[in-house]
């Protein structure tokens, strides 16, 4: 009997400590939000210095909301600090679902003339390390030689080689994977790579983000002076359980 007791004991703390690192994916808020959700609204932000990927940045702002327990997140946006001559200036660059608005390289056929100011675009090819999956098709070949019938006015041997049919195997791996695309002056100037759709869905399938068109305005004395990117969230415990999410997201281990 207390070996019964013992077992139970365990199996419930085993499932406690298993459910308490459970959370639900946060997710872009929709539209109706105020109306259909008793949350409170709180801003999370995240400086970042040059040589950003913009991609991990993304990652890394909603894994610290989700850390905290934050279900919604809303104006999302990279903010840059740049200058126009001597007028101080923020750029910001909004994130939106993919599905609300066109990607940004739609954008861009409305240029600058200036090529120096700050949403004119420049060209970028960058490279990333992905790991990824495809079909490999094979095929062994034989070697025979052979030897002709007596009689016959040729080599008595020769050498003929054949292949098995094709054999088709799934191979995968690391490759370096290039990308061309535009950015804005203010994001090249400290060597900022824009997200890419496409890696912020295989870390997080439900959220299609892409940036939406750029907006440039005068700083105020008030506006912090570092690039971040921020968002305003719901649900959770609020911003002081965001900075210290950092610091508290160790993998839980159960030894039996």
């Amino acid at each position: 009997m207390r070996h019964s007791l013992l077992a139970v004991s365990l199996s419930f703390f085993v499932g406690c400590a298993h459910n308490a690192r459970r959370v639900d994916p946060v997710e872009f808020a929709p539209a109706d939000l105020s109306q259909r959700a008793s949350m409170e609204p709180w801003a999370i932000s995240m400086p970042f210095e040059q040589n950003q990927d913009g991609t991990d940045l993304v990652l890394a702002l909603l894994d610290r909301a989700e850390a905290s327990g934050a279900r919604y997140v809303s104006d999302l946006q990279v903010v840059f600090v740049t200058k126009q001559g001597e007028q101080a200036l923020e750029c910001s660059t909004p994130l939106v679902p993919e599905s609300q608005v066109e990607p940004v390289r739609a954008h861009f056929a409305e240029r600058e003339k200036d090529p120096e100011a700050p949403l004119a675009v420049r060209p970028f090819t960058f490279s990333t390390v992905e790991f990824g999956c495809g079909a490999v098709a094979s095929a062994r070949l034989i070697r025979e030689r052979r030897t002709a019938p007596s009689g016959v006015p040729m080599e008595t041997t020769r050498d003929a080689i054949r292949s098995d049919p094709l054999r088709w195997s799934t191979s995968c791996g690391y490759s370096r994977v290039m990308h061309d695309v535009d950015r804005y002056v203010f994001q090249a100037d400290v060597n900022y790579v824009p997200p890419l759709t496409y890696r912020i869905q295989q870390a997080r399938p439900e959220l299609a983000l892409v940036e939406d068109r750029a907006a440039c305005v005068p700083a105020t004395p008030f506006s912090p002076s570092v690039n971040r990117i921020e968002a305003v969230v719901y649900g959770g415990a609020g911003p002081k359980a965001a900075l210290e999410a950092a610091f508290r997201m160790h993998p839980v281990r159960t030894y039996l």
